[in-house]
């Protein structure tokens, strides 16, 4: 409740939210904390216990014009996965699931071939080579065979060889599509041009380096030109849905 006059509306709401989750067989607390919502949230969601749904949060445009959005405030202080829906979605048959290729991608990896094996969702692993910034011998080779990216020995093709098998093992259905260009004009190309209910990314927060200051935030700016359901997970976050019954 951000604004005393509203609180009246939130319980109407939560009340017809529990309504649905009874109706659904879902196991369900409610808490009603007063205070700014992004403070709010951030304080609420515990590490490894958490995995955060939200949607747009209302802010006027004037306020999204003088200091930014508040998805891209909220997003380096909020320690768990989270699920931004910025409409209603309510299938979850083909997830997508962008990846660097490397380690810091392995949390993401995780929730998402969980996921697809608790609902039998397919899988579309993508991976995008970027045009080469700093030449060395793997970039070079990543830029020049990422057709044939799998039939290379580069640590992005021995990661994502291992992700496939992977997949396998948990009996998900997993294929590859390796695209070259820029990162978020290459996510949301394959998103336009496939069926998916579901991406799932990392976030910039996962690594320090100093590419991240003076490079687009690929995390947020995905999530603001997408009307789909988008996973975040950070490196080091645990699946904690795998440790439920």
């Amino acid at each position: 409740v951000e604004e005393p006059a509203r609180r009246a509306v939130v319980e109407q709401v939560l009340q017809e939210t529990g309504a649905k989750l009874d109706a659904a067989g879902v196991v369900y607390t409610t808490r009603l904390r007063a205070g700014p919502v992004r403070e709010v949230i951030c304080a609420e969601a515990i590490p490894e216990q958490h995995l955060v749904v939200f949607g747009p949060l209302g802010r006027p445009w004037w306020e999204r014009w003088i200091r930014g959005r508040a998805l891209r405030r909220m997003m380096p202080n909020l320690d768990t996965p989270f699920i931004f829906a910025s409409t209603a979605h309510r299938q979850l048959a083909h997830i997508l699931l962008c990846t660097g290729g490397l380690e810091y991608s392995v949390s993401a990896e995780c929730w998402a071939l969980y996921l697809a094996q608790q609902t039998g969702a397919a899988v579309t692993i993508l991976h995008v080579a970027e045009a080469v910034h700093y030449h060395y011998p793997t970039a070079d080779q990543l830029d020049t065979h990422w057709q044939d990216l799998l039939e290379t020995d580069i640590p992005q093709a021995q990661h994502l060889r291992t992700l496939l098998e992977q997949a396998r093992t948990q009996g998900v259905q997993a294929s590859l599509h390796v695209r070259h260009g820029t990162v978020v004009h290459e996510i949301l190309a394959e998103v336009r041009a496939g069926r998916y209910d579901l991406v799932v990314m990392g976030s910039k927060y996962s690594s320090h380096s100093l590419r991240s200051h003076y490079l687009p935030d690929v995390t947020a700016e995905v999530m603001e030109a997408l009307q789909l359901p988008v996973l975040v997970v950070r490196h080091g976050q645990d699946c904690i849905l795998a440790d439920q019954p």
